[in-house]
């Protein structure tokens, strides 16, 4: 099923820029273990398989509420939503450098 979807999005392409400007058509769309690959990537493997499940839905979170990284702001002192900032900001922008999505972003 979501490969017949995505390549639908691929022929089509014209829905693509809204979805994201900066893919192009030759996009993919990374599964959870993908999303979870790139997590370990992006913080070097330095968080317990609890640790990054929650990275994980935090930022599932900023997407479901229509969150940028740029938009996302932490607490001064507050090192967890830093991090969790951060992160996504990270994760985003090897999400762009790989014309990735993730299905929550898709």
């Amino acid at each position: 099923f979501h490969s017949v979807c995505l390549k639908l999005l691929r022929e089509s392409g014209e829905g693509i820029s809204e979805i994201d400007p900066k893919l192009n058509k030759k996009f993919s769309i990374f599964d959870s273990e993908d999303s979870k690959r790139l997590i370990k990537s992006v913080t070097d493997n330095q968080f317990s398989k609890d640790e990054t499940r929650k990275i994980i839905l935090k930022i599932r979170e900023y997407k479901l509420k229509g969150l940028e990284p740029f938009e996302v702001t932490w607490d001064n002192g507050d090192k967890k939503s830093e991090l969790f900032a951060e992160v996504y900001k990270n994760y985003q922008s090897q999400l762009v450098q790989r014309n990735a999505l993730d299905f929550d972003h898709a």
